[in-house]
């Protein structure tokens, strides 16, 4: 399986500092997620998958233990809040160059550690080659996608990916 992990240091303000670590199978489906949010209090959250449900167990700071338990919904994706775990995306929903998806997109680490369903649009624009570091030239897979994020607003995402999907 894959492990992904991912500290997140936004500038400006407008989110406190979290980490991520998000672990998936062999094929790319999503077993489970650890999230933390650094702040005056922080929080924590783990997030379980199984037969199609997202349980999550949740606690900011001293406070009770909050539960989530809310079904994955057909065609949908689970999605993390670092841009580096869209790898997982681009496995469950390739495209061809010109190609757009629109699909549900389970969402976590922001702007709370409650899972939300958000709708995305994503579509893959024409390759284009990049030089690397040491020279050679490689083909490039770019994506854009855009989605809502409660309490945060419009976000527009353009990423390009390696010849293996890596972002």
């Amino acid at each position: 399986g894959y492990h992904f992990m991912s500290t997140i240091r936004p500038k400006g303000g407008f989110d406190a500092p979290s980490s991520v670590t998000m672990r998936f199978d062999e094929q790319g489906v999503p077993v489970s997620a650890d999230w933390q949010k650094f702040g005056e209090t922080t929080t924590t959250a783990r997030y379980e998958l199984s037969n199609g449900v997202i349980a999550v167990t949740a606690r900011a700071g001293d406070s009770p233990e909050e539960k989530q338990s809310i079904e994955l919904a057909e065609g949908s994706i689970l999605s993390g809040p670092a841009v580096g775990s869209d790898y997982f995306i681009y496995k469950a929903a390739p495209l061809s160059p010109g190609e757009t998806k629109t699909f549900q997109s389970m969402t976590f680490g922001y702007p709370s550690w409650k899972v939300e369903s958000t709708e995305v649009s994503m579509k893959r624009l024409p390759d284009v080659e990049l030089k690397r570091r040491d020279g050679t030239r490689v083909t490039s897979r770019t994506h854009r996608y855009e989605y809502d994020v409660a309490g945060l607003g419009a976000f527009s995402v353009r990423t390009w990916t390696d010849e293996r999907g890596v972002v």
